[in-house]
């Protein structure tokens, strides 16, 4: 979380998200700046290369272009 805190625990202990993501998780918690509002009728296995495909790629090119 972006105050440095975490929402789970495990035998009283903090377990901290890496990336401010837990996607193995079936819920989580998360911050808002961490989340993109899509249509319900999206299509889920094209949506998902955009989270973290693109953006990756997008970021390598740019950055190794320079």
């Amino acid at each position: 979380m972006e105050d440095k805190t975490s929402r789970f625990t495990c035998k009283g202990k903090s377990i901290y998200h890496f990336m401010g993501v837990s996607s193995f998780s079936q819920y989580t918690v998360v911050s808002d700046v961490n989340l993109a509002k899509i249509d319900d009728d999206a299509n889920l296995e094209r949506v998902c290369l955009i989270g973290c495909g693109f953006s990756s790629g997008y970021g390598a090119a740019i950055n190794t272009a320079k």
